[in-house]
């Protein structure tokens, strides 16, 4: 009786051995080669925590019991990463973007011409050669005549 239990024991784990390598090919294949994504499973039953523990991998359906990676790029969140990315089967922090550059400063407004120290004629300034009018306006004039008359 021992013998015969011991012989079911050995062709049990024979045949799971056989199983796993055939399952998954231990030396990596050629993009031609590889296998297409398996169906993920709808009930995981005991195997829940395999998914809480690593939400970048999902059970396959069907036998054999296996692991499959999900997709590159695939948004994942556990307890050391709160925000993060499927990379080989492995959830990582991803980086938050990077603030807004700052608007660049309006330039300066140009600073205004600066005003004529002396009067110039009009027709003078035609002519190509200004000759500088000393006389003050009449306007000048009378308000420096009644400033003086204010001030005696």
């Amino acid at each position: 009786m021992k013998a015969v239990a011991t012989f079911l024991c050995l062709s049990t784990v024979m045949v799971l051995m056989a199983g796993q390598v055939i399952a998954l090919p231990l030396t990596a294949a050629s993009s031609s080669l590889l296998l297409p994504k398996c169906p993920e499973a709808t009930n995981y039953g005991f195997l829940i925590f395999a998914r809480l523990r690593n939400p970048c991998k999902y059970l396959c359906q069907g036998y054999p019991i296996r692991f499959e990676a999900e997709d590159n790029g695939t948004p994942c969140q556990t307890k050391k990463v709160l925000l993060g990315e499927c990379l080989n089967g492995k959830c990582v922090a991803t980086l938050p973007p990077p603030p807004p550059a700052p608007a660049p400063a309006p330039a300066p407004a140009p600073a205004p011409a600066p005003a004529p120290a002396a009067n110039v004629n009009a027709a003078e300034a035609a002519a190509g050669e200004p000759e500088v009018n000393d006389e003050e306006p009449a306007a000048e004039e009378e308000a420096a005549a009644a400033a003086a008359e204010e001030s005696s």
